[in-house]
């Protein structure tokens, strides 16, 4: 059994639930949580417990939780027969912290540009172990931006994610760009490493060139920017884009693909240890074989435990 931590933002342990029994009448009934490679995941707990009223009460804006290796922040409770706590996780941190619009356009890889922008609006983060991209990119925004917006829209360049965990060692938040690493684990059915499998195809956002308001010194002039020039007639499709600058155009063009997914719930290997967010896998569901890119994982526990990883298109 997977008991659940309550911390406050000093890292004192408030309160140890386990999950539910008769006998003690206290606990948690249901647990589930998502996890996510480039954004905020959230979790939400159904639990008896007469306790936890008064901690969440107390600490209700500075209390975090701690369930099998997930961490996130309480963000809300509801009371009735029992009690069900929500919240997100501690990427959302990020959300706390303004960054300003860049003076120039900032080059570099993306963990680079990203850890300087942590270090330099957020120093009650610590910086984690360098994950070790290469690709140079160029960045730029003219507006201020909430952190976790600005981390997640930089980072995208280049399929990078991030993640705010907790050092319980040192009692301090750090922040981590993590990598992206092709593995050879194999999600199938014949390997026993998956199951429950199910395919579904989207391409109602498709486009493959754009115009954008160029913004040059004070005037916009409207550009045309396209991810393939030989496509034409009825086979070219365009847009309006939302950007302003030619790296921003690209990246909102490069968004706008057919969208494929497959979805699995795995057995036999466990998330944190045998594959993690970031994680470049092979799903094979029949005679289908494809590398897909582990952006989120869903994590239950009631009647059971299950896992559910989300994957993606391998850009």
């Amino acid at each position: 059994m997977i008991d659940i931590k309550f911390y406050d933002f000093d890292f004192n342990l408030l309160r140890i639930l386990p999950q539910y029994a008769v006998n003690l009448n206290c606990g948690y009934i249901s647990a589930n949580c998502t996890g996510e490679f480039n954004g905020a995941g959230s979790f939400e707990i159904d639990l008896i417990d007469s306790e936890i009223k008064e901690i969440l009460k107390s600490y209700a804006d500075r209390l975090f939780i701690e369930w099998d290796g997930f961490c996130g922040v309480v963000t809300g409770y509801l009371f009735d027969t029992r009690c069900k706590i929500t919240g997100l996780s501690l990427n959302s941190l990020l959300h706390r912290i303004v960054i300003p619009q860049t003076a120039t356009q900032l080059s570099g890889t993306v963990e680079a540009l990203a850890r300087n922008a942590i270090s330099v609006n957020a120093g009650w983060l610590a910086l984690g172990s360098v994950a070790g991209y290469t690709k140079q990119v160029q960045y730029s925004t003219d507006t201020y931006k909430t952190a976790d917006a600005y981390i997640e829209e930089l980072l995208e360049l280049d399929n990078a994610g991030y993640e705010v965990s907790a050092d319980f060692e040192n009692k301090r938040f750090v922040f981590s760009v993590l990598p992206s690493i092709e593995t050879g684990l194999v999600l199938s059915q014949n390997q026993n490493t998956a199951y429950d499998f199910s395919e579904s195809y989207d391409n109602k956002q498709v486009a493959i060139g754009g115009w954008y308001p160029r913004t040059t010194n004070e005037d916009s002039v409207w550009t045309y920017i396209s991810t393939d020039n030989a496509v034409s007639g009825i086979n070219k499709i365009d847009t309006v884009l939302s950007a302003t600058t030619e790296a921003e155009a690209l990246q909102e063009l490069n968004k706008l693909k057919p969208h494929s997914d497959i979805d699995l719930k795995t057995r036999g290997i466990k998330y944190g240890v045998d594959y993690k967010l970031g994680d470049i896998v092979r799903v094979q569901n029949g005679s289908t074989a494809v590398k897909k890119r582990i952006i989120g994982i869903n994590i239950t526990q009631e009647n059971g435990y299950t896992e559910n990883p989300i994957l993606s298109e391998v850009m």
